[in-house]
């Protein structure tokens, strides 16, 4: 609730897009009643001071049904681009564009620090993507099916999730599947995002011998980063 007050008084809000923030954005802007930002029943946020992050990303995993049986489907597409660094200069585009048209007397100004934090930022992709190489063809389970595009960008391969379906929580069949999965096809390498079921995870790489990394899908997802 503290977040309307904000939303009432501010010029812009960033946000991801392809409809992840569904469940709470629209709410909170209805609220909030800011003629600058706004929301209907298609759009997360219309208005000139909504920011969409997505706008000229290539998404992936575009689903064929919206059925509800399939789990929680995002009809656009998955929408966690952000997990793939080579998309970070297009996010920072469309915040700096962004900023640009909510704030036209600073363009320039947005322009020049857009120039910077990518020149910035490219020198950080190199360095990731030789550390990613050795990843590449690197078989691994994550717990929600959210990694399509850190897969592109590592050259991971993500053979199964410990969800049952997305949204949907693991249960002792499914993981009694999973562990069998990962022991046929020599998988060593779990993936838990940093929001999810740390039990279930270390369960499953005690059955499996696999070992486990926590990532962070979000900024600011952990107290040093």
């Amino acid at each position: 609730p503290s977040f309307v007050t904000k939303l009432n008084r501010a010029d812009a809000v960033v946000y991801l897009g392809l409809t992840v923030e569904h469940t709470f954005l629209p709410g909170l802007l209805d609220v909030a009643r800011n003629p600058r930002l706004r929301s209907d029943a298609v759009h997360t946020c219309t208005g000139p001071g909504c920011i969409d992050c997505s706008e000229g990303v290539a998404v992936l995993e575009k689903p064929r049904t919206l059925s509800r049986a399939e789990g929680e489907i995002h009809p656009q597409g998955n929408p966690h681009y952000n997990m793939d660094p080579e998309n970070g200069p297009l996010i920072a585009r469309n915040v700096a564009a962004g900023l640009a048209r909510v704030d036209a007397a600073h363009a320039a100004e947005y322009e020049k620090n857009l120039t910077a934090y990518l020149s910035e930022l490219e020198l950080k992709l190199a360095e990731l993507r030789k550390r990613a190489a050795p990843l590449k063809g690197v078989k691994a389970v994550s717990f929600h099916k959210d990694t399509a595009y850190l897969a592109r960008f590592t050259g991971l391969e993500f053979v199964g999730t410990l969800e049952v379906k997305p949204g949907i929580p693991p249960t002792p069949t499914h993981l009694e599947k999973v562990v069998g999965l990962m022991k046929a096809q020599g998988v060593k390498l779990l993936v838990r995002e940093q929001h999810f079921d740390a039990k279930t995870v270390a369960w499953v790489a005690e059955q499996t011998g696999a070992k486990v990394a926590v990532i962070a899908v979000m900024a600011n997802a952990f107290p040093d980063s």
